[in-house]
């Protein structure tokens, strides 16, 4: 089935779910700084399901349907998190953002197995433009180095957040997105607890003081509020339109460190931004025209 016209609200949903992933960049930060990665995704979706599921108690749904796809969608959103903090500690923030975006790509390229409506050409063009945007973003392409195998955990990454991106797709249309959110981030809770129990029992049993400040706002405003918003946008968008969309997240990433970090912004990084903006516009432009087409 062929997704509706792009909307003004679903946009700006998505809009918002990257801009708070970006300033979540360092958040993340924080917490690495004094607890094991694992924990830190544990302590973030432990923290924010039970929130989820008491905000919108009234509208949640138990059948096995609703279950279903909220624990498909959690699982893949608990192996992506896996994947992408066991890959950093072996690679670099840089590598970490230009593989890890690479979802941009993969996800058109998954179409055909998720029966989604297959990429154009528009698509494919918007997609290059917002990678190569990533790549002179992080200026990674002027640094060399080798593929480890942080590089490869983090490419794990980037493909089970696509599997995510088609999941959503599929489970949300229909369904109360912010209450399918609260059971995909109580699942995300179960999975990452299991993990973080499995790799390191005796560790942060107890969220260190010092990161509390960080979970909170990773679990309210990057799980709780900007998962619902993906959720609510991909009844609207098209998987290919999302992830490019999506892939915002890494300049909104880079403007946080500026403000926050007073991390140095220079002309390479306003151009990488630009591409990747331009990208996200062409392909939001691709299904427009799509859904004008007899």
């Amino acid at each position: 089935m062929e997704p509706a016209k792009p909307t003004p609200r679903a946009l700006l949903l998505l809009l918002l779910a990257t801009g708070l992933w970006g300033v979540g960049f360092v958040a993340v930060s924080n917490t690495l700084q004094v607890m094991h990665p694992l924990w830190s995704n544990a302590w973030r979706f432990v923290l924010a399901a039970p929130l989820a599921l008491l905000l919108f108690r009234t509208r949640l749904v138990w059948d096995r349907a609703h279950q279903g796809a909220a624990a498909v969608a959690g699982a893949c959103l608990a192996l992506a998190f896996l994947f992408q903090t066991w890959g950093l500690q072996s690679t670099t923030v840089a590598k970490s953002s230009l593989i890890t975006g690479l979802y941009c790509v993969v996800t058109p390229m998954m179409a055909p197995l998720f029966r989604a409506p297959l990429p154009t050409l528009t698509h494919g063009v918007g997609a290059v433009l917002a990678v190569v945007g990533l790549g002179v973003l992080s200026q990674v392409w002027d640094g060399g180095g080798t593929f480890n195998g942080g590089d490869a955990l983090t490419l794990g990454c980037a493909v089970v957040s696509a599997v995510h991106i088609h999941v959503v797709a599929k489970v949300a249309p229909g369904r109360d997105a912010l209450a399918l959110n609260a059971l995909q981030l109580m699942w995300t809770a179960v999975v990452s607890l299991v993990l973080a129990v499995v790799v390191a029992p005796a560790e942060y049993l107890v969220p260190p003081a010092g990161a509390l400040g960080a979970l909170l706002y990773l679990a309210v405003f990057c799980s709780v509020v900007a998962f619902g918003a993906q959720m609510r946008a991909q009844q609207e968008v098209s998987p290919t339109t999302a992830s490019t969309v999506l892939l915002l997240e890494a300049p909104f990433g880079v403007l946080s460190g500026v403000v926050l970090l007073a991390e140095p912004l220079g002309g390479w990084q306003l151009l990488g931004g630009a591409m990747m903006v331009g990208g996200s516009l062409l392909s939001v432009r691709a299904d427009t025209l799509r859904t004008r087409m007899p």
